[in-house]
């Protein structure tokens, strides 16, 4: 009879967890990190920065590193995950609910919700924490290609990469806005795409930006109308303001089967060099 031993996790090859408290905002963070099997270039790794690291990190480190391994053509990159270091799933929840969202009234909830009494509003503090903390941690201690930097968020992680490349363009080379919450505060991010449509170019940085949705997402919100939305309104940037625009919707997935299809064209997206 073979012994079987029960263990406490399924640990994730070439992959660590940096915690830290954030003196931007006073908040504690949990990053992450899976490096490629293969050695890094001169320039050093692209990087792909996931928000909800919680739930995202394992398909993210898997999916970039078999298409590195498989898809020809596709950069082997480090992955960054962006979680927490607590340990329920509503505690968790309401983090992401403070960090992913502008500050406005809270959707209607029931108290059975597992946003239910949550903050919001804490986007733009979040947003510090990633440009002027995470993302010095990570290049001081992997081997960063710092122009070849992407960032990847679903649903209240699509509204905040969008807002970080809409506000701050020259913090990422490449984004990826999935099923993106643009209903949040009245379609207020469209206000932030008619002032970066109206700013000087910088001449910084030119970010690729992909918006994906699920072509069942449609319910309470219009979530593939508003993406469409989206990038027709952000069309007049490109070659200006943004290197590439390309709007994807996913046949056949709703808001959560989604994310896993979204995450294997945003590798591909980001870090596929030749064809």
């Amino acid at each position: 009879m073979v012994e079987v031993v029960e263990t406490d996790s399924w640990p994730m090859r070439r992959a660590i967890s940096l915690a830290f408290t954030s003196q931007v905002n006073g908040l504690d963070y949990r990053l992450g990190v899976s490096t490629p099997f293969a050695d890094a270039p001169p320039a050093g790794y692209p990087v792909l920065f996931v928000l909800d690291g919680d739930a995202n990190f394992g398909a993210a480190s898997e999916t970039a590193r078999n298409q590195s391994i498989f898809s020809p053509g596709v950069d082997a990159a480090v992955v960054v995950a962006i979680g927490y270091p607590v340990g329920e799933l509503r505690d968790i929840l309401r983090r992401r609910y403070l960090d992913l969202t502008t500050p406005a009234p809270p959707e209607p909830m029931a108290p059975s919700d597992p946003y239910f009494g949550s903050v919001t509003g804490g986007m733009d503090g979040f947003l510090d924490v990633v440009e002027h903390e995470i993302l010095p941690i990570v290049a001081g201690r992997f081997p960063i290609d710092d122009g070849r930097r992407a960032l990847f968020g679903h649903s209240l992680g699509g509204l905040t990469a969008l807002r970080a490349l809409l506000t701050r363009p020259a913090l990422f080379d490449s984004v990826v806005a999935s099923s993106p919450s643009l209903h949040w505060d009245d379609r207020a991010i469209f206000g932030d795409a008619e002032r970066f449509l109206a700013s000087t170019p910088t001449g910084e940085r030119q970010p690729a930006l992909l918006i994906s949705v699920g072509a069942l997402e449609d319910g309470t919100f219009p979530m593939t109308g508003n993406a469409r939305d989206m990038a027709d309104r952000l069309k007049p940037a490109v070659g200006s303001r943004l290197r590439a625009l390309s709007l994807h919707v996913f046949g056949d997935e709703n808001h959560d089967s989604v994310v896993l299809p979204a995450l294997s064209r945003a590798v591909r997206f980001a870090f596929k060099t030749t064809d």
